[in-house]
């Protein structure tokens, strides 16, 4: 009789599995990323169509694989438990920690030490204020018979998912228009309350979600966490840091390079494992290797990681709205977009709550520590915080990971649409709008001012430096500025000669 062998067998099923990968995720994923980058620069070209964030033309070209994704789970090519699954582990495990760690590498030192005391007062209390007023008000609404979702459970649940802002469209027009230098203080308060919120929104989500804990063991676990992870940060890339000083290296080859580029995954990974925040933890990553990593590298090791950094974390960006568009999948009625438009409203209210009460208080403490008035948040900083509150990618996987065991399929399916809804809802609203709002309140360059500006050759907000060259001379000042601060300075400068010691190749 005729027989094959129990490894070719093997073989040829693993042939087969590479080659569905190829067909049903790269494949469509490098499409659909190619044609929004192409029809975002198309879009821009236009002044009718330029107001468009490019991310929202990541999502709707997404949709059509969203619409395929629905096709094969109907056959049953692929389960929705494996879907989940793999958007949860993407965006998880390769795109967060490579954004959030660019994020810290690239931030303005200075300003955000500066202003940490008052980016945690937005990422915790104004977090928590926007779940109570969002969880509330769904309930009351529902018990008045305006949507089906009568469970405190799964509207306060909800509520904690949607609380996860993700201000990608925001943070992009900002850099376009160099906030950075224009309005260090408002790029600086939305950058950082963007990322420590997540982590607060997702601990009350999982409270919410699987073991509901009384409120001073949340709370304290919220501070445990922050502080944890931080710490946790911290420690393991200084750890980092001491081998590229005992290496000596030369400091631009690619190995060092790619060495800074797998820092994130190790740090997020390590903190996930542990049950910290990966988010938090990856963030002060980025900031430690930067201050002192960074000083291991050439001028030209340094700019080849600035542009791989960025590089990869715009394409991590565009990955995480592709899962928001490949979301559609899992919507099988519109019933969550009529719900939408309520959710719409209760956010934006809700976010106007927080935003009014942390600015308050946040000047109080400014006043109350002697600071200028040029360091205090203005109204026009105010709306524009407001107006940054979308919502992203987190906040759709979350969606996807509520226990349908308490929450029954049809919360979870309204909660889920809702979700989708408000991440396109407040893309078009609050990410269109980004431009030509801090152009009407005065934070930028008026339009007429930028097109003579173009029109004389030189970009709006543009310097005459190259960008890295900017970035490395804002490294050099702070790790100055740090050792004239009379508590962080001594740690500085320890820090300095343990990690760094006489090997600065800057």
């Amino acid at each position: 009789p005729l027989t094959v062998r129990a490894d070719r067998l093997t073989a040829a099923k693993a042939n087969d599995d590479v080659k569905a990968l190829a067909r049903d995720l790269l494949l469509p994923a490098a499409a659909i990323m190619m044609l929004s980058f192409v029809l975002g620069s198309l879009l821009s070209q236009f002044s009718y169509t330029k107001f468009i964030p490019e991310t929202l033309c990541t999502v709707a070209v997404a949709m059509l694989l969203g619409a395929a994704i629905r096709n094969m789970i109907h056959w049953g090519w692929l389960s929705l438990g494996e879907f989940t699954v793999v958007d949860a582990t993407l965006l998880n495990l390769i795109l967060l920690p490579i954004i959030i760690f660019e994020g810290g590498w690239s931030v303005n030192l200075p300003h955000f030490m500066s202003q940490f005391p008052y980016i945690l007062i937005f990422a915790i209390l104004g977090t928590i204020i926007s779940i109570a007023l969002i969880g509330s008000f769904s309930w009351l609404t529902a018990a008045l018979g305006a949507h089906p979702m009568t469970s405190v459970r799964a509207n306060f649940a909800f509520a904690s998912l949607i609380s996860a802002t993700d201000p990608v469209a925001t943070l992009t027009t900002f850099t376009q228009l160099h906030i950075a230098e224009r309005q260090p203080l408002l790029n600086t308060l939305v950058f950082g309350e963007s990322f420590i919120n997540d982590a607060v929104a997702i601990v009350f989500f999982n409270a919410f979600n699987h073991n509901q804990e009384p409120w001073d063991e949340l709370m304290l676990r919220v501070v445990t966490l922050l502080f944890g992870s931080m710490l946790l940060g911290f420690f393991t890339t200084a750890a980092l840091v001491l081998v590229m000083r005992w290496a000596r290296l030369p400091g631009h080859t690619s190995p060092e390079v790619l060495y800074v580029f797998l820092t994130p995954y190790l740090v997020y990974s390590l903190a996930e494992a542990l049950d910290f925040s990966g988010i938090i933890a990856t963030l002060f990553g980025g900031i430690i290797m930067r201050v002192y990593g960074a000083r291991h590298l050439s001028a030209t090791g340094e700019k080849r990681a600035d542009h791989l950094l960025e590089i990869m974390a715009r394409l991590a960006d565009s990955g995480v709205f592709i899962i928001c568009g490949t979301s559609t999948a899992l919507m099988t009625s519109l019933e969550g977009f009529q719900y939408g438009v309520l959710a719409l409203g209760l956010c934006l209210a809700a976010r106007a709550a927080a935003v009014l009460v942390c600015t308050a208080l946040s000047n109080r403490l400014k006043r109350f520590n002697d600071q200028s008035t040029d360091d205090m948040i203005t109204w026009r900083h105010e709306f524009m915080i407001w107006l940054s509150g979308l919502r992203g990618g987190l906040g759709l996987v979350l969606a996807l990971e509520i226990d349908e065991t308490w929450c029954g399929a049809d919360n979870k399916s309204m909660i889920l649409n809702t979700t989708f809804f408000l991440v396109c809802s407040l893309l078009l609203l609050n990410g269109a709008t980004t431009e030509p709002c801090l152009r009407l309140l005065n934070l930028v360059a008026s339009a007429e001012e930028a097109d003579h500006a173009a029109a004389a050759g030189q970009p709006e907000g543009a310097s005459a430096c190259d960008p890295s060259d900017a970035q490395r001379a804002r490294s050099v000042s702070a790790s100055k500025i740090l050792e004239q601060q009379p508590t962080a300075g001594p740690l500085h400068v320890f820090l300095t000669w343990l990690l760094v010691g006489r090997h600065s190749k800057q």
